[in-house]
């Protein structure tokens, strides 16, 4: 990114080009196995072993039709 673009002023444009790379980054370090969603169930998993669906639900942030699939 470069030049004196409207885009690269905007704080939404720019948190869009933030995430790309974050993603791309994450993809990389998973090897493409993990999605971020799984990699939080599975690392709350190991902090609390025992908790169910709904508990998992709250301390992650991922609603109920995502944690079924």
């Amino acid at each position: 990114m470069g030049g004196n673009n409207s885009l690269d002023r905007s704080p939404v444009h720019l948190l869009h080009r933030a995430s790309q790379a974050v993603e791309l980054a994450f993809a990389t370090w998973t090897r493409g196995k993990l999605t971020p969603r799984q990699l939080a169930v599975l690392m709350t998993i190991e902090e609390s072993e025992g908790l169910n669906q709904t508990d998992l639900m709250e301390r992650t942030g991922i609603d109920r039709s995502t944690m079924t699939d």
